[in-house]
């Protein structure tokens, strides 16, 4: 992390206010305003802004002004010359959470940091909102702080567990270091053409591209079933709506609690969403109904067991709508949680629908053992005590990796709604 950091980073003189930039692209900067304020507010005799310590270039080179915003203390710059940098950062506007561990580099004015650099690592302290009495919205607490050695670290970018560059570092404090926000300073660097990506939880867009890599053949058809989820849904309308209810056990935190655990848990972040994006394309597939993603339902074919006075009549095929929900658990046996769900269904008098609840980890042995629908199904319909033609209620658990496995053995939408809707039934028997 450090290396693209370095390599993105560079040394900025302006009339002795000395600071540092990174690039955003391969000749545009991004810095503190101060850093270059000898050059914004001069009115004649304006100094130059020189920068230096360049991946692959030894030489100074000269940069041109081409914006500033007072309000967030932002100020964009970009390369004279020829000379282009292969290595650039990508701005993310994104939720900043307490104690998220982050990344920076700079060049302070030591030995050391002149020459060559240095790095800083620490977490996130807190975040300031809706306060109009402090330039900056975030402090970094940073690892073996010292009050008094940070001149020069300004214009650093600040980098987190994502590799993304969520704010950028302004000002030393007395106990900790200050810094914006890119979420602050977004609308102003779009304006100037400069890409900044959503939070993380605004899109699933980010997810595309590897949610169906090893696919192969049916990986096109994924992706474009997969469309759908994007324009109509979101992880954060996903947490919104559900909160707790994503995780099995259910979890009682708060809201902002939750999305901060979620975020600051990288393995459990990476399975979770891609999770949610590849469960939602399947129910896609089947063109079932998650308008409502507490209420999400499928059709499929199951067998009607009617019971009349005792008399028990030959079964027939019917279309019952199956409500699904997609929940994520921390538990490494998929076998004891599809157990211990069905237990509690079993328990729950007010179910009166027919279930099937896909479980998702981010435990790699979690889906790993073998399982037949009669190891973890059980039937709580009671027919013979229900009342005459009362169709019986059917609860089942499968595990994401089911439904994947029955995808990559498809060769064709087709063919992929055939193995979909069979894994569904056969798990309701």
């Amino acid at each position: 992390m450090l290396t693209i950091l370095d390599k993105a980073t560079c040394r900025i003189d302006c009339g002795g206010e000395i600071g540092t930039g990174f690039f955003v692209n391969g000749n545009t900067i991004i810095t503190a305003k101060h850093v270059i304020d000898n050059f914004i507010s001069a009115s004649e005799n304006a100094k130059d802004i020189i920068i230096d310590n360049l991946s692959n270039h030894s030489e100074k080179v000269t940069c041109t002004y081409i914006d500033h915003c007072d309000d967030a203390g932002v100020a964009m710059i970009s390369i004279e010359g020829d000379y282009r940098n292969d290595h650039y950062l990508t701005l993310c506007a994104s939720e900043i959470i307490e104690e998220e561990s982050i990344k920076s580099y700079g060049y302070p004015n030591s030995e050391d940091g002149r020459l060559v650099g240095e790095p800083l690592i620490g977490k996130v302290l807190r975040t300031i909102s809706d306060s109009d009495e402090t330039m900056h919205d975030v402090s970094i607490n940073v690892d073996n702080f010292a009050q008094g050695t940070y001149g020069g670290f300004s214009g650093s970018p600040v980098m987190n567990q994502d590799k993304y560059i969520t704010s950028f570092i302004i000002d030393e404090n007395i106990r900790y270091i200050s810094a914006v926000s890119i979420k602050k300073v977004a609308n102003f660097l779009r304006n100037q053409s400069i890409e900044v990506k959503e939070d993380y939880l605004t899109s699933f867009e980010e997810y595309k591209d590897s949610t169906f890599n090893g696919f192969g053949q049916i990986k096109p058809v994924c992706l474009s079933q997969s469309k759908q989820v994007l324009s109509n849904t979101s992880p954060n309308e996903i947490i919104k709506n559900c909160e707790g209810n994503i995780f099995y056990p259910a979890k009682s935190d708060s809201l902002s609690n939750l999305i901060g655990a979620i975020k600051l848990n990288k393995d459990l972040k990476d399975a979770l969403w891609p999770g949610w994006f590849e469960f939602l394309t399947y129910v896609v597939m089947l063109e079932g109904k998650y308008d409502d993603l507490n209420n999400i339902k499928i059709e499929v074919k199951l067998d009607e067991k009617i019971s009349k006075f005792r008399i028990r009549f030959k079964p027939k095929k019917i279309i019952s709508k199956v409500q699904l929900s997609f929940l994520f658990s921390e538990n490494e046996s998929y076998f004891d949680v599809a157990s211990e769900y069905i237990h509690q269904a079993m328990q729950d008098k007010s179910l009166v629908k027919d279930t099937c609840n896909i479980f998702n980890s981010h435990n790699q042995h979690f889906a790993v053992k073998e399982l037949t629908s009669n190891s973890i199904v059980l039937n709580i319909g009671d027919p013979d005590h229900s009342g005459p033609s009362i169709p019986e209620v059917r609860v089942a658990v499968l595990n994401l990796n089911d439904l994947r496995e029955d995808i990559i053995n498809s060769e064709d939408i087709t063919s992929a709604q055939l193995n979909l809707r069979k894994r569904f039934e056969d798990a309701l028997k």
